[in-house]
């Protein structure tokens, strides 16, 4: 819905995914590849078009 990422970056697994009546209202649970609970660093990467 956003579009802010670009296309290929992995960040986890779906593992369930649940289909409503109303597709806005779609659940999927993901398993992450990074335990966020162990994550130290973050770096945040901005384009030349946001500087």
């Amino acid at each position: 819905m956003g579009g802010i990422y670009p296309k290929g970056i992995a960040i986890g697994e779906v593992v369930s995914f649940t289909n409503k009546k109303n597709p806005a209202e779609n659940e999927a649970v993901v398993e992450t590849f990074v335990d966020f609970n162990r994550l130290e660093t973050v770096a945040v990467i901005i384009g030349e078009s946001e500087i």
